[in-house]
């Protein structure tokens, strides 16, 4: 069996995919850049479910970070049945807030090393007569714009349509795209996109998934035809009413939540 391989693992949703995998016996390769995570999300894996778990520690912000990464699977005669782009990150306030490098790196893990994966990855399963999964993870936040997470969300809407035209693209059955739109979950997001307005964190608390069932959910629709998996019901109302209601009501209240006064 081959291993399915997850950027953004020691955290969030990237970790509870590792976990919900292992739980079903698929051997996972784990990415990210904090490395005493990665070894204990392995060491347990190991432990408690008895099915191999292996890490590589990279920065993915890094431009030709994916390239040496497949490049070292080949050297460890590693093959990928999945692969889980997840890494992401935000950065919340006014566009003038950050300076270009900031905006760079976040485009760089949410798009570009993103696009390298998936190239890599199509590239030598194109033809693949066994199933591989491509699986990338958008966000909400691509249903229409978010003052005070413009880049974000900027990122997040480009993941979506990228995914969904490749997955149209393809003609294997055997390959699966997909893309994955949660919510807000539960995790260390608000930390690192700095987001400190009480009523983001009220908001936050108060409807956020649980990334382990964000996890389970993602898990069972592997299988399933649609090109789209939007866990939980209120993720799914939201993907509707984005279609017909007007974006600036979602436009005015994001601004109210994420732009400083």
């Amino acid at each position: 069996m081959g291993y399915a391989l997850i950027t953004g693992a020691s955290s969030g949703i990237g970790k509870q995919l590792a976990l919900t995998l292992a739980k079903n016996k698929i051997p996972t390769l784990l990415i990210a850049k904090n490395e005493q995570k990665l070894i204990e999300i392995c060491q347990f894996i190991q432990q408690n479910y008895q099915v191999k778990s292996h890490y590589y520690c990279y920065d993915l912000s890094y431009e030709h970070v994916a390239k040496e990464i497949f490049e070292r699977l080949e050297l460890d005669k590693i093959d990928i049945d999945y692969l889980f782009n997840n890494a992401g990150y935000g950065l919340s306030g006014r566009f003038e807030k950050y300076s270009y490098k900031d905006y760079h790196n976040l485009i760089q893990v949410n798009v570009l090393t993103l696009i390298h994966f998936s190239k890599l990855f199509i590239d030598k399963y194109a033809l693949c007569s066994t199933p591989k999964y491509l699986i990338n993870i958008g966000s909400t936040t691509a249903f229409h714009a978010i003052p005070g997470m413009s880049v974000y969300a900027g990122s997040k809407s480009f993941v979506r349509s990228f995914t969904i035209g490749i997955a149209r693209e393809n003609q294997n059955p055997n390959l699966k795209i997909k893309i994955v739109t949660p919510g807000g979950t539960h995790s260390n997001f608000m930390t690192k996109a700095q987001i400190t307005n009480a009523k983001a964190i009220k908001l936050g608390q108060k409807f956020n998934m649980d990334a382990q069932e964000v996890a389970e959910i993602i898990y069972k629709n592997l299988n399933r035809k649609a090109i789209e998996i939007i866990p939980g019901f209120m993720n799914k109302v939201h993907a509707v009413i984005a279609k017909f209601l007007p974006h600036v009501l979602f436009e005015n209240s994001s601004k109210d939540i994420y732009v400083e006064k």
